[in-house]
């Protein structure tokens, strides 16, 4: 049988089992033990008399002994590690969560020094003009409606470029509808880059209505005279003709992202905002 002294502890003394030990010597500082195959030895560790035998049922505390060398010693260091590694993702997530929720946008818009959140779940992507050999700046674009399809509906648009870049958030003029509203964000964020000598742009939307429209049909469109396949005319077909030569001279990527994507959040705010305006003169 083995015995488990405790040189120091919270009540010093020999101890039959490792549980019992361990029940009495965690959380002690400095506390030391060791274990031996005799009770003699055990008692000589401890430093108590062979003749007070009975303060090892007393003393029910089992110790660390040397606490760099013990188990105990490297499941605490474990432990610790641990805690360090959980805080860290815990303070990486929380910045994200604020990072999210920042927004810094008015309609005439306010600096920035940060290029907006990348964090974008690419469902689906088109070129207009060359493929991009580097992304050289991102923006996110957005378009709101409230009350959308009836009469009193007000739409307005908005556009992202980063935390304190001068972002946009605009009422719509004309027909107040939901994608018009998006294919002036468009409109805008094609003006503002080449305002910025920007030739090459990422534009982030969650709006499959562009990405269909740029991406899929605009080159069909332009060749069946802007007539859909059923015969009718393109709807939107004036706003889609502005883009269209807007987009002339520069680079651009199109890029679908989640909606809950935190730069695609920031330019919703700025196109919810807009909508709320008071309708341009």
């Amino acid at each position: 049988m083995s015995d488990y002294p405790v040189k120091k502890g919270r009540e010093p003394g020999v101890h039959e089992t490792r549980t019992e030990c361990q029940e009495q010597i965690k959380g002690f500082y400095g506390a030391k033990f060791k274990k031996f195959s005799t009770e003699e030895e055990a008692l000589a560790f401890a430093e108590i008399p062979a003749s007070d035998k009975t303060l090892s049922s007393v003393a029910k505390s089992i110790m660390l002994a040397d606490l760099d060398d013990s188990e105990e010693s490297k499941e605490f260091s474990t432990l610790a590690c641990n805690v360090e590694n959980d805080l860290a993702k815990l303070t990486t997530s929380v910045k994200l969560v604020i990072d999210s929720k920042l927004l810094t946008g008015t309609t005439s818009s306010e600096d920035a020094s940060e290029s907006p959140e990348k964090k974008k779940s690419v469902q689906k992507g088109g070129f207009t003009g060359k493929k991009l050999a580097d992304d050289d700046k991102d923006v996110f674009i957005a378009g709101s409606c409230l009350n959308n399809g009836k009469p009193d509906a007000s739409a307005g648009l908005g556009v992202y470029w980063g935390e304190r870049e001068k972002n946009t958030s605009e009422r719509l003029g004309g027909k107040q509808t939901n994608n018009r509203a998006v294919l002036y964000a468009a409109i805008r964020a094609v003006e503002q880059a080449k305002a910025k000598n920007i030739s090459n742009l990422t534009i982030n939307t969650s709006s499959e209505f562009i990405m269909n429209s740029i991406t899929k049909w605009l080159e069909g469109w332009k060749k069946n005279n802007w007539m859909k396949s059923n015969g009718k005319e393109v709807i939107n077909k004036e706003e889609l003709q502005e883009l269209d030569k807007k987009l002339e001279g520069i680079n651009v990527k199109w890029v679908h992202v989640d909606k809950c994507c935190a730069g695609n959040e920031a330019a919703d705010k700025l196109a919810n905002k807009g909508a709320k305006l008071p309708l341009p003169e």
